[in-house]
C-alpha cells in the first residue's frame, strides 16, 4: 500500500523508521507538472538522504519543495511514477 506524505514530517519519519529494511520512497517535486529535470527520484527508505537532516533544508523532508510517496513495493512506486509522468524513474545512486 502506498502512503503519501505532504507537510507531514513526523509521520514520514515514523514510516521510514518502521520500514527501514523493506521500504522504498519517491522523492517528488511539488508542482512537478512544470518541473525541469527529474520530478521523481526512487530511494530505499534507509537512504542516508532521509535518515540524516539535510544541511541546507534542516529537518524538512515533506514541508518545503518536496513530498514523499512511500511503499514496501518498488514496483508499485515505479508504476505510479510512470502513470504520473510517463517517463523512466530515476534511481538514487547512493542507495539503489
Amino acid at each position: 500500500m502506498m502512503t503519501t506524505f505532504v507537510n507531514q514530517e513526523k509521520a514520514f519519519k515514523n514510516w521510514v523508521g518502521r520500514h527501514s529494511e523493506d521500504g522504498y520512497l519517491l522523492n517528488c517535486v511539488k508542482g512537478a507538472a512544470g518541473a525541469v529535470g527529474w520530478p521523481h527520484m526512487l530511494h530505499r527508505a534507509d537512504c542516508i538522504k532521509f535518515t540524516v537532516p539535510n544541511r541546507r533544508s534542516g529537518k524538512n523532508f515533506t514541508t518545503r519543495r518536496y513530498y514523499k510517496v512511500c511503499s514496501t513495493s518498488m514496483a508499485e512506486l515505479v508504476s505510479w511514477s510512470r502513470r504520473q509522468h510517463g517517463e523512466r524513474v530515476h534511481r538514487c545512486k547512493l542507495c539503489l
